[in-house]
């Protein structure tokens, strides 16, 4: 599945400008420095297998564990105040999610769920890796996030739009206690993924 142009574009849609290149840098940089200082898989024998599912899974097979995965985390993130805050000003909203040539699917924030589904619509903000082991290495922390900013490796469509969603929750997502809390139920998120793995042979 190709890429679709939004997520080729360097331009926000509102305007159709270019957003300055050190804010692309700076908040691709900071949304996956999030997502690389949450809970991680310490396990290295899961993390071997969660690298083999993304360097040789299908379309298909990325759909279905993205769902699970969004099903499994989303009941610990609905229970915490301070993350239901930033879900409640997420809801409605949509995010899209490219591997390049190979796979797409927009993530839509509604009551109590995360609704994904496969495709990106044009006018979604979309996160992108260029390649399966970029996103591997993204998500695995197998090289620093702002090298692959820089050099084109991961990115995003629409800054301007995923700056004013973003920006005034950083500090809640990266807050201590949300940090001890997750840390805390990183061996239920283990053992979910272990069982979503197997459930689909890997």
């Amino acid at each position: 599945m190709g890429q679709t142009s939004e997520a080729r574009s360097m331009y926000d849609g509102a305007g159709g400008t270019a957003v300055g290149k050190s804010d692309q840098l700076n908040t691709v940089k900071r949304v996956f420095d999030v997502v690389n200082m949450w809970p991680k898989v310490n396990d290295p024998a899961l993390e071997e297998r969660v690298r083999e599912f993304i360097m040789t899974a299908g379309p298909d097979e990325f759909l279905r564990m993205h769902r699970a995965a969004f099903d499994t985390v989303g009941p610990y993130l609905f229970e915490d105040d301070k993350i239901q805050s930033v879900i409640d000003d997420f809801e409605g909203r949509r995010i899209g999610f490219s591997i390049r040539k190979l796979y797409e699917a927009t993530v839509t924030v509604e009551y109590l769920r995360f609704r994904v589904e496969p495709g990106i619509e044009p006018g979604v903000p979309v996160m992108w890796c260029a390649s399966r082991q970029d996103y591997a290495d993204a998500m695995l922390g197998g090289r620093d996030p702002f090298v692959m900013v820089l050099t084109r490796r991961i990115g995003a469509t629409r800054m301007t739009t995923l700056l004013k969603w973003w920006l005034p929750h950083f500090d809640v997502l990266i807050s201590e206690d949300v940090m001890d809390k997750y840390s805390s139920i990183q061996p239920d998120i283990d053992r979910a993924m272990k069982a979503h793995l197997a459930a689909m042979g890997y």
